[in-house]
């Protein structure tokens, strides 16, 4: 038997006290650590995943990311605090349910999100008065108004009345032993005020920052731009070290950039986030519908290489100094640049 319903005022009681529970959809690289950081507060914790050898694993006390131990995942397992299921149903045993599910790249290139919309439907089937939910997903900006509160509406529930929902992007960094979930800062956005506020409570409960927006779509379009900031930075810099592998300088020995174990981690660590195009192509999914009458985007690779190609080479002539990109060779710039002083 279910739990009589609680209230919003009971709600965040439970949440100040630690003594909700949480249930977390996804138990990949980033629903586990969150998981088992909920539990190390205190949260009893159910895992949801789809995986029943996956799940077996995890009972068992074996973990499958790095950032989890074995003996970290036993000792929650050991003190009640986690559990993992394939039983989705227990959703309405859940006072705060969290979507940590991947969104790949179709290979016609769209973003896809029916791991998004199946968790969804599973977290609104089972909802019930008074619960807390929450995208992680990196997924297009509008998803959670446009998509998820539907679903809830269609079940009878109210947004920001008797239902709290809300988007916080997952900002794991995996295999980062210097930075873990409890030390990276949380972007929240909810639906209503309350929402947000309910959020915020849960995640201050296991981190130390927690920075509220003014809406979903802003929390969603911030991991977008997180995303689209570090494909420009990796871009940049391995623009530069085609430069200085003609000058004959090692980056990685003289320390001008970043060495190329670098790139290779960081690409790793992105795919296993969201792959490369992601970023663009969620975005330009969340713009055909507010900019359907703008002209015609360029979308094919050699539009984006060139475009690409064309900020870098601008943005360094800006570092540089260079008002025009001397013909032939790009080193020309950096000669240029001397010349211009």
């Amino acid at each position: 038997m279910h739990e009589p319903a609680v209230t919003a005022a009971e709600l965040t009681r439970r949440i100040a006290e630690r003594s909700a529970r949480v249930g977390i959809i996804g138990q990949g690289y980033v629903g586990l650590p969150l998981a088992v950081e909920f539990a190390r507060v205190g949260f009893t914790v159910t895992g949801f995943d789809t995986s029943l050898d996956h799940v077996t694993t995890l009972n068992a006390g074996r973990s499958h990311t790095p950032d989890v131990p074995d003996e970290t995942l036993r000792a929650r397992l050991d003190a009640g605090r986690y559990q993992a299921t394939t039983d989705l149903s227990a959703l309405a045993e859940c006072d705060a349910v969290i979507i940590c599910v991947p969104t790949p790249l179709r290979k016609s290139k769209d973003p896809d999100i029916s791991f998004v919309t199946a968790a969804a439907q599973e977290a609104a089937a089972h909802f019930r008065p008074a619960q807390l939910v929450i995208l992680e997903s990196t997924t297009y900006p509008g998803t959670t108004q446009e998509l998820l509160a539907p679903m809830f509406e269609a079940r009878g529930a109210r947004p920001g009345v008797d239902c709290f929902l809300a988007f916080s992007p997952e900002r794991i960094d995996p295999a980062n032993p210097t930075f873990a979930v409890k030390d990276i800062p949380k972007v929240v956005g909810g639906l209503t005020p309350e929402c947000a506020s309910l959020t915020a409570l849960l995640y201050r409960q296991i981190v130390g920052r927690v920075v509220t927006v003014s809406s979903p779509r802003v929390a969603e379009l911030a991991k977008l731009y997180e995303n689209v900031f570090r494909n420009v930075n990796i871009a940049i810099a391995k623009e530069l070290a085609v430069m200085c592998r003609h000058l004959g300088v090692k980056t990685g020995r003289h320390r001008l950039g970043p060495s190329p174990d670098h790139h290779t981690h960081d690409r790793e660590r992105q795919g296993r986030d969201v792959p490369p195009g992601a970023p663009r192509a969620l975005l330009l999914r969340a713009l055909r519908g507010a900019r359907g009458r703008d002209r015609p985007v360029d979308r094919s690779p050699r539009g984006d290489a060139h475009r690409a190609r064309g900020r870098i080479r601008q943005g360094i002539r800006s570092l540089l100094g260079v008002r025009r990109e001397p013909a032939g060779n790009p080193l020309a710039m950096l000669s240029a640049s001397g010349s211009s002083r």
